[in-house]
């Protein structure tokens, strides 16, 4: 039985670790080995069943045989006492067979009191046996479930896993090839940007050069009130209007001096000017040439000529009379045009 014992428990350490992490084999593996384990177990629980039995059987027969003995020497005793004759030996006979018959059957009631008690130990350790037998054998189970509910939920858990890569990777693919589209049609566009923007520079650029080659231009305006003398023995340099603002200058023909033009260019010029008070009557004059005249009836003048590269366009006071003259305000104006 010790033996037995002593299997069990070293079968419990082998194959029944205390956390599932302890776990090195297969579950196949471990579940052959367990029923291995189990098939000798029953095994064993029988041929110890098949022990207790022989010895139960063993126990019976002892009985009987005792029963036998104590029969003969009952015969034994009787068959002596009636050759006896004399009282005396048939009365020590009778107390020593009185005394062996209470010696036999003390010894017989402690033999049976020892064979029952045995017997109730074997019957108790085949009893205990069985249960660990069980108890192990549903160890055994339990553990399996687990080990295929695991291989189950690893099973589930891989599955679900591929299913979210997949779907993952699916979504990653739509998204990237959502973004290559979109690439495509920002760098379309860039591109299309990219040749309006070379176009609109180069037309910026061709348009500043041509400006840079083609015309001639500026604006100048008075700033406060003028006093001009009309003396024509005055030098000329006194009777110009002097125009301190300067609007624009393309060319730079509108010099320092803030009161004349010089051609930068020859060709033909348009020429305006506007003087207020208007019947102050003020000339636009081109070189030594008057170009037009101011009336009461005409504000604005304009004048159209040719003009050489270094010729001079201004304007000035009207040299006929000795009146003095002011301007309250006044503009000046001139383009190349052709």
């Amino acid at each position: 039985m010790s033996r037995v014992g002593l299997k069990i428990i070293f079968h419990l350490l082998c194959f029944c670790p205390t956390s599932e992490a302890e776990l090195e084999l297969s579950p196949k593996t471990v579940y052959e080995l367990l029923v291995y384990e189990t098939t000798n177990l029953k095994t064993e629980l029988a041929e110890t069943k098949s022990l207790v039995e022989g010895i139960e059987k063993k126990i019976e027969q002892i009985g009987s045989n005792v029963s036998l003995i104590a029969n003969k020497v009952d015969r034994f005793v009787g068959e002596r006492s009636k050759s006896l004759t004399n009282g005396n030996v048939k009365t020590i006979t009778n107390a020593s067979d009185a005394m062996f018959q209470s010696d036999f059957e003390m010894q017989s009631a402690v033999v049976r009191k020892m064979l029952i008690n045995e017997k109730t130990h074997l019957r108790n350790t085949l009893k205990k046996f069985e249960n660990k037998i069980k108890k192990f054998q549903s160890d055994i189970e339990n553990r399996f479930t687990l080990i295929n509910l695991k291989e189950e939920m690893n099973v589930d858990f891989e599955s679900k896993l591929n299913d979210s890569e997949a779907k993952v990777s699916q979504r990653i693919s739509s998204i990237d090839a959502d973004l290559q589209s979109q690439l495509r049609i920002i760098s379309s566009k860039q591109e299309e940007q990219q040749d309006t923007l070379s176009d609109l520079i180069n037309a910026t650029n061709t348009r500043i050069a041509a400006e840079k080659d083609r015309k001639v231009s500026f604006s100048a305006e008075t700033t406060g009130t003028q006093l001009l003398y009309v003396n024509k023995k005055l030098p000329s340099g006194n009777r110009r209007v002097f125009f301190r603002k300067i609007i624009f200058n393309h060319g730079g023909g509108f010099g320092r001096s803030k009161t004349k033009f010089t051609a930068p260019k020859s060709g033909t010029y348009l020429f305006t000017f506007d003087i207020e008070p208007e019947n102050s009557g003020f000339i636009l004059m081109h070189n030594k040439r008057v170009l037009a005249r101011q009336t009461a009836n005409n504000k604005a003048v304009i004048g159209i000529t040719y003009v050489s590269a270094g010729e001079k366009v201004w304007v000035q006071n009207n040299v006929e009379g000795e009146e003095l003259k002011y301007v309250a305000y006044g503009r000046f104006n001139g383009i190349l045009i052709n």
